[in-house]
């Protein structure tokens, strides 16, 4: 007897036949789990064979047939929402809640392991560390570019990068499959160690490889001082050491919008052990639902002694001078 209740099977049902698409894939299922012996297969001939050869709902839709799109698909067009972050793993999970809470006859809100985040755009930000170790400067506020889009979704995307790199939930999917990045490391007796890499996975190893090695903490400032955005505008006559910085980086000049972000390095709570520098270029993907993601990377992490109270600022970043140089544009994203 399968495991699978009768109102479970009609909502997996439900689901195939959204689509037909969908229903090629439930008897391409069907196939595998019959080794391919049955080769003329109904829909709901295949139903019954999966139904009565599978353990859980949740082994179904985790088959590598089911893709993330066809569960997307399915949830938007149940008018169900999804976590800008979300992953073939939390999308079956929000499926099975909504179909749970609909058996129940409960109001659909998104399954608990999944936490839907304050908009960016509403969220101050948060000293991990106690505020008498590193301030803020709060002299500026009134610049009249500061809440400029680009500004705005500079703060935004830094404080989820940052936050989700601390806590290593960064996924490769939140970069173009062939990112780069060039990393500059200085020891406290100003030795140099740069390294460099291209691909999606690559560049997330390295990047997890020098946090966990250091046992790093990013504290990004996210004050206009600390956090800006900057269009490259191909018409925009950029100086040639600059143009040739962004080919070195293999920096793709079309439709990059480049985020210059520094902060404060911790190894352990209420001590800075340096200073970070880092400039993300971004790209919208039209296969992603036109989502950004990162598509080149330029860091600089420095070990210091004696680091100031006060946060470290783009203005006082050697690495970033002649990014900042880029005009800052009204124009919304």
């Amino acid at each position: 007897m399968s495991a699978i209740s009768e109102y479970e099977g009609n909502k997996i049902l439900e689901f195939f036949k959204s689509n037909p698409d969908n229903e090629k894939k439930l008897i391409s299922i069907a196939k595998t789990i019959t080794k391919n012996t049955l080769t003329h297969l109904s829909t709901n001939d295949a139903y019954k064979i999966v139904i009565l050869h599978s353990e859980s709902v949740s082994s179904i839709l985790n088959r590598k047939t089911v893709s993330k799109e066809m569960l997307l698909k399915y949830l938007t067009d149940s008018n169900i929402p999804v976590t800008n972050n979300f992953t073939k793993s939390t999308l079956v999970e929000q499926v099975i809640e909504y179909w749970k809470n609909l058996e129940n006859g409960v109001k659909y809100s998104p399954v608990s392991s999944i936490q839907q985040p304050e908009p960016l755009s509403q969220q101050q930000p948060q000293q991990i560390y106690p505020q008498h170790h590193i301030t803020y400067s709060t002299d500026h506020l009134a610049r009249p570019t500061e809440n400029f889009p680009i500004n705005v979704m500079s703060r935004n995307f830094c404080s989820w990068f940052y936050k989700n790199f601390n806590e290593f939930t960064i996924q490769p999917n939140d970069f173009w499959s062939d990112c780069t990045i060039h990393v500059q490391m200085i020891d406290r007796n100003g030795d140099l160690k740069e390294d460099s890499t291209i691909t999606a996975r690559l560049v997330l190893n390295l990047l997890y490889s020098i946090k966990s090695q250091f046992n790093f903490y990013f504290n990004p400032n996210l004050s206009y001082e600390g956090t800006r955005g900057k269009y490259v505008i191909l018409n925009l006559k950029l100086s040639s050491s600059l143009l040739t910085f962004l080919i070195y980086l293999r920096m793709d000049l079309h439709g990059l919008v480049l985020i210059l972000c520094c902060g404060t390095l911790h190894s352990h709570e209420s001590v800075a052990d340096g200073v970070f520098e880092s400039v993300f270029g971004l790209m919208r993907d039209p296969f992603s639902e036109n989502n950004w993601k990162i598509k080149n990377i330029k860091l600089k992490l420095q070990s210091s002694i004696g680091i100031s109270h006060k946060a470290p600022e783009l203005q006082n970043c050697p690495s970033l001078q002649q990014f900042l140089a880029l005009p800052e544009c009204e124009e919304t994203l």
